[in-house]
């Protein structure tokens, strides 16, 4: 029974092998990440939830393509922790939705782009047990005061983080403690550069479309050699 209320869209793919769970951006939708998605290949199926926050609530119902976002900002790094909570909580709900409709055998990678690479980073320490693998775009896990991820140990989960050196909103020390912190808790991350993802994650595509081709080769190797 469905436990999460988000709406979402689903892009067909008929020969996927694996699911893609797109979080968009700040003021973003269910649209933002599908020419992503596209550029990953018919290996990949993409479901992209929607914020339930609208960027500007007085306009809600009244401007064509409003814009939603996942949580508020305090500054860089220290989302307003109520609405960053909810949005968390949400797709806590939502990514055992899609696992359970889905079954546990198809591999499910959580990709995140700016708000949506935030909420990525941060539930791979959430709900690592789910998720094939965590790709986050211009992200990082932020400072939530009085919080702490629950699973302290990540067995290896496959973490890729994208950096924009050229992305002044997104200093590459974020990148870096987000790293090390995954790292304590025994995640496998790799840190790549995609020069432009800061405004484009089609500036990430063929990046992560070939690190997901990566994880799901080494998920089959076990199968082969025996």
């Amino acid at each position: 029974m469905p436990q999460s209320m988000l709406i979402y869209q689903e892009l067909p793919a008929a020969e996927s092998v694996a699911t893609v769970i797109g979080l968009h951006a700040e003021a973003g939708d269910v649209d933002q990440l599908l020419p992503l998605a596209r550029r990953l290949g018919p290996a990949c199926q993409l479901i992209a939830p929607q914020a339930a926050r609208p960027t500007n609530p007085a306009t809600q119902g009244y401007v064509e393509n409003q814009g939603y976002l996942w949580f508020f900002i305090q500054e860089i790094g220290h989302p307003e922790p109520a609405t960053f909570g909810e949005s968390l909580w949400l797709l806590d709900r939502f990514i055992c939705d899609v696992r359970e409709r889905q079954g546990h055998d198809r591999p499910v990678f959580l990709v995140g782009y700016e708000q949506g690479a935030v909420l990525a980073a941060t539930l791979a320490m959430v709900v690592p047990e789910l998720l094939a693998g965590v790709v986050a775009i211009s992200g990082y896990i932020p400072d939530i005061p009085g919080w702490s991820a629950p699973v302290e140990d990540l067995r290896d989960l496959p973490v890729l983080l994208v950096h924009d050196p050229g992305d002044p909103a997104m200093p590459l020390e974020l990148v870096e403690r987000t790293a090390l912190r995954l790292t304590e808790r025994h995640a496998a991350v790799e840190v790549r550069e995609a020069a432009g993802a800061g405004r484009d994650p089609l500036a990430a595509a063929d990046l992560t479309r070939a690190w997901i081709a990566g994880q799901l080769a080494r998920r089959q190797a076990p199968a082969s050699a025996s």
